[in-house]
């Protein structure tokens, strides 16, 4: 049985949601510079919430120990034609990594993606989280240019999803 649930939460969440993409860019292997100037682009702010749903694992005790952030993606970017989700972000408390939320967030993602209509799931990763994403079961896209993100990942609708059991 997990010791976690899924739920939606919005604005009021943020405080949390922050902490837990602090605590993910602390454990980022890179120098302590790098990690400074990421952190605040990484954070999310009130007017994400605007165009963004946010989907986290919350403990039995109510605290959120991972999350994803989902929003349209942009058609441009995307390796086939249609309308895509962007995993825009999937967090996981560095001490609940390997536990299995990284896997379930991504499969709710996907889950969201499929009942809304769309094609496949976009994800760009941090250097860090590319081995979690290809076992997962994601196709790695080429950066066709050079302002393409360096590790972008598919995952077409309809396929099997690892460890989905779908």
């Amino acid at each position: 049985m997990q010791a976690y649930k899924m739920r939606i939460v919005g604005r009021m969440h943020l405080p949390a949601i922050n902490t837990i993409v602090e605590q993910a860019v602390a454990s980022w292997d890179v120098t302590e510079r790098v990690k400074r100037l990421a952190l605040p682009g990484c954070k999310y702010r009130r007017e994400d919430m605007d165009h963004m749903w946010l989907m986290a694992a919350e403990a039995k005790d109510g605290k959120l120990c991972g999350f994803t952030a989902l929003e349209e993606a942009d058609g441009a970017e995307l390796p086939v034609p249609g309308p895509g989700l962007l995993i825009h972000g999937l967090y996981v408390q560095p001490a609940l990594m390997g536990a299995g939320i990284g896997t379930h967030l991504l499969q709710v993602g996907a889950g969201v993606a499929e009942k809304l209509g769309y094609n496949g799931v976009l994800v760009k990763s941090v250097r860090q989280s590319r081995r979690f994403f290809e076992r997962s079961g994601l196709v790695a896209l080429r950066a066709d240019k050079e302002t393409d993100y360096p590790y972008r990942y598919w995952l077409a609708l309809g396929e099997r999803c690892p460890r989905s059991g779908k």
